[in-house]
């Protein structure tokens, strides 16, 4: 499928920045290392926080559980 001039061009600059971002990227190893260390962090903490709210969600439904039980 032919591409038009601008597509080509597109094409270049995406793969152009890509290009100089990995070489950005690979020049400063632990900086970038760090950050996805701070990242995983970050995500490892959201998922922690989420587990809380889930648990207590399920002690609070049980707890609603049980009481329709006892009513019924």
């Amino acid at each position: 499928m032919p591409q038009s001039l601008l597509e080509k061009i597109q094409t270049l600059i995406s793969a152009s920045l890509h290009d100089l971002l990995n070489k950005a990227l690979k020049a400063n190893d632990i900086a970038v290392l760090k950050q996805y260390l701070d990242q995983l962090y970050v995500g490892q903490q959201t998922i922690q926080d989420e587990q809380v709210n889930a648990n207590a969600d399920c002690r609070t439904f049980t707890r609603k559980l049980e009481e329709q039980v006892l009513v019924a």
